[in-house]
């Protein structure tokens, strides 16, 4: 008996129905459909109570059924497709039953369900095939380590489901002899891309929509010009939404209001493509050969500071005939291919009908106002003031939003009377400012003096963070290190008046100040005697994070790591160019030398490049130092893992000589380690790099570093490994074993890695192919993207070679198209070390498994993991 008490928290949806089901009862009669019924019902209800499900009841053939537990809810599911399968149905006719199953959270209303997770799971069964079970991603991470025998999970990819704002990643659940291959799945496919949700609608710009999608139609370039705060980033994101579904690799969205620097306007691009640089090529480089045969949407928001980038965006047109380019800017870029769109303010009321509550400037103003007074409705002297408000701030939609967020402290015309007040006299005030933009500042002023003085003084302080900031960056940038306090309360006032937004996203809250009030805000700061202090502790603060970072990478907990500074980047930027601008040495030193392994490990190398290039260019930095010895070990870092060995070596042999010259022990031995590498790939010179290592060696144990002793041996038995010596894998795998009780997981993989190559240089494929997956896992649990992509190539040689040419096809082209996306290769010695795999072609394979190709041409890196998870899973299984 099924318990009827519904459960809450975090709770597992099930619902299923018949497909065709209405079809069923005109060919079978009612009868017998009452028939089929009873025996559906029973094998249904029997499964979930066997599996604690709760049944909340049944609509015709449909059941909505809630777990406790996601494996239980699967286990259910895989039941009774089982015990469906079993059943002699009247008349011969085949039932087949469709199923959804999503976890989220389970609220009651009365006695029943709200929320957005029900109507989730209902789409996502209505999307499926009779005999299919679709699971989501909440489930799949849930579920998939406990799944009954017989069941696997296959990903499926990221799907938009109808009315439902959010796409969802999709999963088939696979039961062992049943079938699996079913069509497409019954809703489109999510469109590739970062585009920011919509988190309001845009209002008074229908006309302005349809004239903007005429143009992005017929031309490849349409700037939307127009002062701050008139609406043009919110425009291009509705004009992308509206505009996506014709681009089917991807609508994508640039952000440039925090890049400081025009030439990396390309690499920026690439980055929000998730792009990273490919040895001895630039981040525009790899652009170009990503986007030249692809049909892809880029908004480019912000432009107006980058004017001298204009000729890279000419240059990526010419280079890519399936682009198009939506850019914001408060001028043209003056490009041959460029449609300029001048977007208008909103058209305040008329004074004659001061309260036109259908007027689009006033429906933004009661719309915003909502936000913080529920049910506000104007009438009367209260809606005529909005509309005087509206004509005031001249239709600007920002300086609308920011005197409406007042309305809880003041009635509208309290607003109105203030902002008549501030209004310049006439001749009065700047004379070189539009007049539009006066009213925006004029706006955001009367704002700033409803703040207390310890509020305006934190939004001047924020305006030097870029790109948005963490709470705990601003505890150091927003507060007088001698005065001490909370910032928070000041934040959540700032938050409370619409000047700082919060950023969504799963990790801890980002703030952000809009350009036009970040621009504001740093005349202010400007204006001050602060300026230099408060971008020194920006400064200071993004070093000490680099620092915090730096032993995490490579390492456990890396993925993390890499996520928060990918997310500070642009405040990184800014504090190595105000170290170099302002002389600070050992605060750019310190920060390269933090930095060059998230530009290594996320594929920045350029960019670190120059900034290393740029610090060891500053005045005084050719002292001898212990800091000169890491920026210049960050250095040969970033050239060795950019193909330039004889750079890196360069680099490496001054890092040893600086080192031994200051008597720098750790440096000393560093450079020796990284010497040993160099040498030997340039010169071929085993004695020389073994001299290197016995060093190196003398020197960790002398400094008691276990983990730099157990990196060593290492390369050294990959150097012997290199040279054809016999017998290597009990070493390795003794390495392995010491890097696990170590807890050095990069080098863990790496063994693993290893041990794949000695595998398959002895032929053993099976073998190989088990190390090769445990070094792949572990290098993609810490969000490393080229190693995983290099080995894609071996692991599809391994499938052709092992009888599974359309796995072999799939993870093959899955293997160019990433390598494409991330610019990687494999080093060009992976090839001698394995010349019977290496130079195997998979040509003949991909030509004739083209459907399986085309899958895996679309496939993600997740995506193509998990195939090889469950094929490999199937070869190395035990042969009865």
């Amino acid at each position: 008996m099924i318990e009827r008490t519904l459960p809450t928290g975090t709770v597992t949806f099930l619902m299923s129905d018949i497909e065709r089901s209405t079809h069923l009862v005109q060919e079978v009669g009612p009868a017998a459909f009452t028939d089929i019924l009873d025996r559906h019902n029973d094998v249904l209800r029997r499964a979930f109570g066997e599996h604690g499900g709760t049944e909340r009841g049944t609509q015709g053939d449909s059941f909505l059924v809630m777990f406790t537990e996601a494996p239980a809810a699967v286990a259910a599911a895989v039941e009774v497709q089982r015990g469906l399968a079993s059943v002699s149905w009247p008349q011969d006719v085949p039932v087949r039953v469709r199923i959804g199953i999503h976890t989220g959270v389970g609220t009651l209303g009365g006695d029943d369900y709200v929320g957005i997770d029900v109507h989730r799971v209902a789409r996502i069964c209505a999307a499926s095939h009779g005999g299919q079970v679709l699971v989501s991603e909440s489930t799949h991470s849930l579920a998939a380590h406990d799944l009954p025998a017989g069941a696997s999970l296959r990903r499926l990819g990221e799907y938009k489901l109808r009315d439902l704002s959010q796409p969802e990643r999709l999963s088939q659940l696979v039961i062992e002899g049943l079938p699996s291959d079913f069509p497409p799945i019954s809703t489109g496919r999510a469109s590739a891309g970062n585009l920011p949700g919509r988190f309001a609608a845009v209002i008074g710009r229908e006309e302005a929509l349809r004239d903007l999608e005429a143009l992005v139609a017929d031309r490849r370039l349409v700037t939307l010009t127009g002062p701050g705060g008139i609406g043009k980033t919110s425009l291009a994101l509705e004009l992308a939404h509206r505009s996506a579904s014709t681009y089917p690799d991807g609508a994508w969205f640039v952000p440039l209001d925090a890049l400081a620097d025009a030439s990396l306007v390309g690499s920026a691009i690439a980055s929000s493509l998730g792009l990273v640089e490919a040895p001895g090529q630039s981040g525009l480089e790899r652009l170009e050969d990503f986007l030249h045969d692809r049909t892809v949407l880029v908004v480019l928001d912000n432009f107006e500071h980058l004017m001298p980038a204009a000729p890279t965006v000419a240059r990526i047109l010419e280079a890519s005939p399936g682009l198009t380019v939506i850019a914001t800017s408060r001028a043209p870029l003056h490009i041959a291919a460029e449609q300029e769109y001048p977007v208008p303010p909103l058209q305040p009321p008329d004074e004659r009908a001061p309260d036109d509550a259908a007027n689009a400037a006033v429906r933004v103003f009661i719309d915003r106002a909502r936000r913080v007074r529920p049910g506000y409705a104007p009438s009367g002297d209260e809606a005529a003031a909005i509309g005087e408000i509206c004509r005031r701030l001249d239709g600007l939609p920002l300086g609308i939003q920011l005197a409406a967020s007042r309305v809880s402290l003041l009635p509208a015309r309290s607003i109105a009377a203030r902002l008549a007040e501030e209004l310049p006299l006439p001749g009065a005030g700047a004379t070189d400012a539009p007049r539009r933009q006066q009213s925006l500042d004029l706006a955001i002023a009367w704002s700033e003096q409803l703040l207390d003085e310890s509020a305006r003084q934190l939004m001047a302080r924020l305006s030097v963070f870029r790109g948005g900031f963490r709470l705990e960056e601003a505890s150091v940038v927003g507060l007088d290190p001698e005065q001490g306090g909370d910032v928070l309360d000041g934040l959540s006032v700032l938050v409370d008046q619409s000047l700082v937004q919060p950023i969504p996203g799963p990790e801890a809250p980002r703030y952000r100040l809009l350009e036009p009030i970040r621009a504001y805000a740093t005349r202010r700061l400007a204006a001050g005697d602060e300026q230099e202090a408060v971008e020194r502790r920006h400064a200071h603060a993004y070093r000490d994070l680099a620092e915090a970072a730096a032993p995490h990478l490579p390492g456990r907990g890396q993925r993390t790591w890499l996520d928060r500074i990918d997310a500070e980047r642009d405040n990184l930027r800014a504090a190595i160019t105000w170290a170099v601008e302002h002389h600070d040495l050992e605060t750019a030193l310190r920060l390269g030398a933090a930095m060059w392994r998230f530009w290594q490990l996320r594929g920045h190398l350029q960019e670190g490049r120059n900034s290393m290039t740029r610090i060891l260019a500053m005045p005084g930095a050719e002292e001898p130092t212990t800091l000169r010895v890491r920026a210049l070990e960050a250095l040969g870092g970033l050239l060795y893992w950019g193909a330039d060995l004889p750079g890196a070596d360069v680099s490496y042999h001054a890092q040893l000589e600086l080192a031994r010259s200051i008597g720098d022990v750790r440096g000393e031995a560093d450079a020796l380690f990284n010497l040993g590498h160099t040498q030997f790939l340039t010169e071929r010179d085993n004695e020389a790099a073994d001299r290197l290592a016995e060093d190196a060696e003398r020197l960790y144990r002398q400094l008691g570093d276990e983990r730099s002793l157990a990196r060593l041996h290492w390369t050294v038995i990959n150097r012997r490994m290199e040279q054809g010596e016999p017998h290597v894998e009990a070493e390795m795998q003794a390495a392995l074993h010491r890097f696990e009780e170590l807890g050095d997981d990069w080098y863990t993989a790496m063994a693993s890695g290893t041990l794949a190559w000695i595998a398959f240089a002895e032929g053993n494929l099976h073998d190989g192919l088990r190390w090769c997956l445990d070094s792949v896992s572990r290098h993609h649990a810490m969000g490393d993207v080229a190693s995983p992509t290099i080995a894609l190539r071996y692991i599809a040689i391994i499938f052709q070679d092992l009888g599974r040419p359309e796995a072999a096809a799939a993870v093959g082209a899955a293997y160019e198209s990433l390598c494409s996306r991330y610019g990687v290769q494999p080093p060009a010695f992976f090839e001698e070390l394995t010349p019977a795999l290496g130079r195997r072609v998979l040509d003949d394979t991909l030509a004739s498994h083209p459907e399986a190709a085309a899958r895996g041409a679309a496939m993600s890196l997740d995506e193509t993991i998990d195939l090889i998870d469950r094929v490999a899973s199937e070869l190395l299984a035990p042969q009865e």
